[in-house]
């Protein structure tokens, strides 16, 4: 994804930017595109708000994607939601993009609580992200939910949890920093033996 080259200034501090491949402003040292959920959480809930605004006027992939991730970190998970669609609308290749829309759809909340339909969209969305990108950290949350909601209420659905926790040992396993970032944002601890 490219950042719109018109114009370009830092949404915290509004410096005119000198390089355009640079992710960091030179005049107050802030991200300037946020890239994941958890570097929006090194924001402020102000800090938050103005990179959402800024953001928001803006049509390119890079920055509705930081806008997500802004909207996903201040629990605006309707709105994130949206925003994802939208890109999504626009550049359908974006496997982080369909990553998140699943944890937007999901609410902040814990996929056991979901009504049905949300956890088909939520398991649609990760289907398209493994598709297009297999990476590890989308067979995890499958795995997740498929432990979490279909497995707790005891209903026989394959392939099972343990078959998405291999596919993603497989791609190489998550970090410690993604795993953190998963739970928080599903607002819960990890389930023992994840």
């Amino acid at each position: 994804m490219e950042y719109e080259s018109k114009s370009i200034q830092c949404p915290n501090c509004g410096a005119p930017l000198s390089d355009v491949g640079k992710n960091v402003c030179d005049h107050c040292g802030s991200t300037v595109i946020v890239r994941r959920v958890r570097e929006a959480g090194a924001l402020s809930p102000l800090q938050l708000s103005k990179y959402a605004s800024f953001y928001r006027g803006k049509t390119d992939g890079a920055s509705q994607f930081a806008l997500g991730c802004c909207q996903m970190q201040l629990k605006q998970f309707t709105f994130a939601a949206g925003t994802f669609r939208k890109l999504l609308a626009e550049v359908p290749d974006n496997a982080m993009a369909y990553y998140y829309l699943a944890l937007a759809v999901l609410a902040g909340k814990r996929p056991f609580v979901q009504p049905r339909p949300v956890i088909d969209e939520a398991e649609s969305c990760l289907e398209s992200a493994a598709a297009i990108e297999p990476h590890a950290l989308f067979f995890y949350l499958r795995a997740f939910i498929r432990n979490d909601y279909f497995e707790r209420k005891r209903y026989r659905v394959q392939p099972d949890s343990a078959y998405f926790l291999s596919l993603a040992e497989e791609c190489g396993g998550i970090s410690d920093d993604e795993r953190d970032e998963l739970f928080e944002l599903m607002n819960c601890d990890p389930p023992a033996g994840f």
